[in-house]
């Protein structure tokens, strides 16, 4: 398979892809040994990482079930043998917190700058809250990511200097013409 399915499908292929991206990590898909391929990124003059998801049935893949999901894993091969940039199978995560990490470790090994957006809330401001058995939306609560929040103090004390010039600006303002300030 070389097609991701639907994300509202509840397969994982979605999830990991959304998560690389959000990292500013390449990727694509490809097929192999298994019948549900696997994503592969590469750095400027790195290896390539391969990533696949592992089921509770055995199953391997990178658009495997959510529901049976126990684990994405990022693997290098290269001439230096074969090195794990990230094993989830161990980190006992639902699907969408794994696919993050995976793709943070993967920008990480990659040499990547860091994120181009808060990955926690995707520069909202606001972290989803999922079910943990479906991964549905039970709700939301406020990011508390540090560099996020830093961000956000910085970005609101922006506006209030920016409304606090503009409303000296006007206050200060003559009118000197009835063009400047129409009488109606």
């Amino acid at each position: 398979m070389t097609k991701t399915r639907a994300g509202a499908d509840l397969y994982t292929g979605a999830l990991i892809r959304q998560a690389l991206t959000g990292q500013g990590v390449s990727h694509r898909v490809g097929a192999g040994a298994t019948e549900r391929g696997w994503l592969a990124t590469t750095g400027h003059d790195g290896p390539t990482v391969y990533i696949t998801a592992h089921d509770c049935n055995g199953g391997m893949g990178y658009d495997v079930d959510r529901a049976a999901h126990i684990g994405f894993n990022a693997v290098v091969t290269d001439d230096q043998g074969t090195r794990m940039v990230y094993n989830g199978t161990s980190a006992n995560l639902r699907p969408v917190p794994d696919a993050e990490a995976c793709a943070r470790a993967v920008a990480a090994h990659l040499g990547l700058p860091g994120a181009w957006l808060c990955s926690w809330c995707e520069d909202t401001g606001s972290i989803t809250i999922h079910h943990p058995s479906t991964d549905g939306i039970t709700g939301h609560r406020e990011c508390d990511n540090p560099p996020c929040v830093a961000r956000g103090e910085r970005l609101v004390a922006e506006y209030e200097a920016r409304k606090a010039r503009e409303e000296a600006e006007a206050a200060a303002h003559v009118c000197a013409d009835a063009l400047c300030c129409p009488p109606f």
